[in-house]
């Protein structure tokens, strides 16, 4: 329900990525937003030199609170490059999951499996995935 007392208000039952979708979505209407997809852009790589700064200085809280405002900004990032970010991550699950799933016969066909293979081993049989189409 959106009042002007509370203009971005949105449902609590959304999962977090379409919470802050909606969000984003509000507060343009009202004129909050970037101009142009560049200094969205510019956005996720100040957000992602903040994180790795936090990261650096072993600040356990501020590597969380970063995390947020990155995958935040990036969620902006979607809206504004016309991608459905739910869709988009959905995809990339799945895709992750078939070329995991790829390594897996591949060493099970070698007599292998996932736990003793080295990660260099890993590596080579998910980019064998993505050239195979995986």
């Amino acid at each position: 329900m959106m009042t002007e007392d509370y203009p971005l208000q949105i449902p609590a039952d959304l999962s977090a990525l379409l919470q802050a979708e909606k969000i984003q979505a509000k507060a343009a209407r009202y004129g909050f937003d970037w101009p142009e997809v560049e200094s969205v852009f510019a956005k996720v790589e100040e957000e992602l030199r903040e994180l790795k700064e936090a990261y650096a200085q072993g600040d356990a809280k501020q590597v969380e609170e970063e995390v947020g405002d990155l995958l935040f900004v990036m969620v902006n990032l979607a809206r504004h490059l016309k991608v459905r970010p739910e869709d988009a991550l959905r995809a990339s699950n799945r895709k992750f999951i078939r070329r995991f799933q790829y390594m897996e016969r591949r060493l099970k066909a070698q007599g292998q499996s996932l736990t003793g293979a080295s990660l260099e081993c890993l590596e080579a049989l998910w980019q064998e995935a993505k050239r195979d189409g995986a």
